[in-house]
């Protein structure tokens, strides 16, 4: 189903789109080896944490792709996008700036934060979810449609977990 024209334009200074599956699509279409889809099932728990350590040792940050997560004995329904900005170059490219200004470049676009673009559960359809344990305590993000609520996918807490 397509968003609406304005979720599909990328903004100005992002060169990979606004949107996630949007940004990987390009990103992967132009450093295909910087992007690595893992297909073996991979407990939420501890292993997805232990990839990234053992990846971290060895210098490489790949964007990872994980499409057999295991939560709570279960495969997800979705899969589960991580080490999206380890890497200070892909951060870069993705704000189309130098790596030596990346971390000013983030940081003058938290100060000029943009309004979220709020669509209907028609435009973008969720499964519904079963959450998994949350172990940290906070989300950073807040983005969630009218009818979300906290099974669903589309819901992100911004205040402490409990």
């Amino acid at each position: 189903m397509a968003l609406p024209e304005s979720v599909n334009t990328a903004s100005a200074g992002a060169p990979f789109g606004s949107d996630l599956h949007g940004f990987i699509e390009q990103y992967e279409r132009a450093y295909p080896d910087e992007v690595l889809h893992i297909e073996e099932p991979l407990n939420a728990e501890w292993e997805i944490s232990a990839l990234a350590m053992k990846l971290e040792k060895a210098h490489r940050f790949p964007l990872l792709v994980l499409h057999n997560v295991i939560v709570d004995g279960e495969r997800a329904t979705m899969p589960l996008t991580t080490f999206l900005m380890a890497s200070r170059l892909r951060l870069a490219r993705a704000m189309g700036t130098e790596v030596q200004k990346a971390g000013l470049a983030c940081y003058e676009r938290v100060q000029t934060r943009q309004q979220p673009i709020v669509v209907g559960r028609a435009q973008a359809p969720v499964p519904s979810v079963r959450l998994a344990s949350v172990r940290r305590s906070w989300a950073p993000f807040v983005i969630a449609p009218s009818d979300a609520d906290e099974t669903s996918a589309a819901y992100f807490a911004s205040t402490p977990l409990e």
